[in-house]
């Protein structure tokens, strides 16, 4: 099976996107840290939002199969 590595801002929808893939009941759930399943690693928002952790994401993509730029459907307010 093909890993994808979920990257994106916060609040954007990976978790709930991982807990479908996956057959999860949905529930909200902030990830803390980098959380690897058997088919889908989810990053924090951070990560995508904080070039000081951005370097990060390079580590991961290395180590899936495919990489998800998971964006909000609707602009989050500023």
């Amino acid at each position: 099976m093909r890993r994808i590595l979920l990257i994106g801002r916060s609040e954007s929808g990976k978790t709930t996107l991982k807990q479908v893939l996956r057959g999860e009941n949905i529930t909200y759930k902030k990830t803390q840290y980098v959380s690897q399943y058997d088919c889908v690693i989810d990053m924090p928002g951070e990560y995508a939002e904080n070039l000081d952790l951005a370097h990060t994401i390079d580590l991961y993509a290395a180590e899936s199969d495919v990489c998800l730029l998971y964006t909000s459907p609707s602009p989050r307010d500023s």
